[in-house]
């Protein structure tokens, strides 16, 4: 038969073994879904659209420079990415030329680093050559995002007329997709290449980018439909500083309508729905501990008195 004091053991071993995944509440994000139910988003996903913000709020030249300061290994082309950094774009771009040509096709940073330096020189058409040679070299590059810097150069030389949230269609499972140049896109595919190009563009692009307004206002689509309204919120409220009244007008309808949908959910319901339930499991658990140690420490007390009686 089990003792008074093994009990004891066991009972604080299942309340430990039952807080142990719930404390794992205080990594995660709620949120309202589109159709008034709540998420739990991780913190680590979250923290990529807060670092579109970050961006946003940072300035290049120093962005470059400082990441070039903070490199723990060497960077062949320092002194070309230092050209970007200060604008000297003819400089960055003669000089990678005499790399890439010295290098025999070196690898695919450099043409991608080329292909950037045309970019911000006004040169989309050797942007876009420079950019499919990066890809050529190395597809996976960039989390292989680099097809939506396809399209951007596209969207930037008149080649395609349509912005990208038009792009976007929806599959049987309510599940966005882009068909790109004949191929298929997934919806991870799509937000993973949002999330990168968009973290990289908003060093450079401040205001009056239509195109990048439109990039903020597909990511908002699918945070806001697969992830949190809040999300989307935030996300469109950028884009509004990025397009003209029309495009502003449809935004600013659209965050309106998730403000809506998010204050229509009651404060209990909310709660109840999401992560935040957990921290009163352990409330609730730590307070039956504490009954049921007091119990024991009862028995085990009136024990004692019974073997010395």
């Amino acid at each position: 038969m089990m003792t008074i004091g093994n009990q004891v053991k066991l009972i604080m071993f299942v309340i430990l073994l039952g807080v142990a995944p719930i404390s794992k509440a205080c990594f995660w994000i709620s949120g309202t879904t589109i159709d008034g139910g709540y998420s739990d988003t991780l913190s680590p996903p979250r923290s990529h659209v807060l670092g579109l913000f970050q961006s946003y709020q940072t300035d290049a030249s120093q962005e470059i420079l400082k990441r070039l300061k903070n490199s723990k290994v060497d960077i062949p082309d320092q002194s070309l990415l230092e050209f970007i950094a200060n604008g000297q774009y003819a400089k960055a771009i003669a000089g990678y030329h005499r790399f890439d040509e010295k290098n025999k096709n070196s690898s695919y940073y450099i043409a991608s680093n080329l292909g950037t330096a045309y970019e911000l020189s006004g040169n989309f058409e050797k942007a876009r050559y420079w950019i499919a040679q990066g890809i050529e070299r190395n597809n996976d590059a960039h989390y292989g995002s680099e097809w939506l810097h396809l399209y951007i150069l596209d969207y930037k030389r008149g080649v395609i007329h349509k912005h990208f949230s038009e792009l976007m269609q929806e599959d049987s499972d309510s599940q966005y997709y882009v068909v790109f140049e004949k191929q298929k896109y997934s919806e991870g595919q799509i937000y993973t290449a949002l999330l990168y190009q968009l973290r990289e563009r908003l060093l450079f692009v401040k205001k009056n980018s239509p195109m990048v307004g439109d990039l903020l206002y597909s990511l908002a689509l699918v945070e806001a439909k697969h992830s949190s309204l809040e999300a989307g919120v935030e996300l469109l409220e950028l884009a509004e500083s990025f397009v003209d009244a029309d495009q502003a007008g449809y935004m600013t309808k659209l965050r309106e309508d998730y403000q809506v949908r998010i204050s229509s959910v009651s404060w209990w319901r909310y709660v109840m729905g999401s992560r935040v339930l957990g921290f009163w499991w352990v409330g609730a658990i730590v307070i039956t501990a504490w009954f049921l140690l007091r119990f024991c420490s009862k028995r085990i007390d009136q024990k004692k008195r019974q073997s010395t009686g």
